[in-house]
């Protein structure tokens, strides 16, 4: 199945974002409009510009799991350790949710966006330019 890219943006606001247009600048992702009627959903600001675009516009900047710092690492595990469920099969729920929104707030491609070629592997980025 084709991966899309409006599945799964609005799970990533506050990543960078790179405008089509603008290739050589570096936004960040405000807001995403799931409704269907808008034709310009993605909600992208630098700080001094902000405008919307659509989907086809823009590519998000993601980390592979693997360029994850020690410290991040260290955050994941104390994520990981505190969330344990004490009874099995109860809280896993908790337990998973806690570890995926701190790999979603740090930018982590968890769904293979970036072997899908609809975001972009943020180690490739050279002041807001791919390599």
């Amino acid at each position: 199945m084709k991966k899309d890219i409006k599945n799964y943006l609005y799970l990533y606001l506050g990543c960078d974002i790179i405008y089509c247009e603008q290739p050589g600048k570096i936004y960040k992702l405000m807001s995403v409009d799931l409704s269907e009627d808008n034709t310009a959903p993605v909600f992208i600001s630098d700080g001094e510009d902000e405008f919307f675009a659509e989907y086809e516009e823009v590519r998000p900047l993601f980390w592979h799991l693997s360029d994850m710092t020690e410290e991040e690492d260290a955050e994941y595990r104390t994520i990981y350790e505190s969330n344990l469920p004490i009874v099995p099969w109860s809280c896993y729920a908790k337990h998973s949710a806690a570890i995926v929104q701190y790999l979603l707030s740090k930018h982590f491609d968890l769904f293979g966006l970036i072997e899908a070629g609809i975001a972009i592997d943020k180690t490739k980025i050279k002041h807001g330019t791919e390599q």
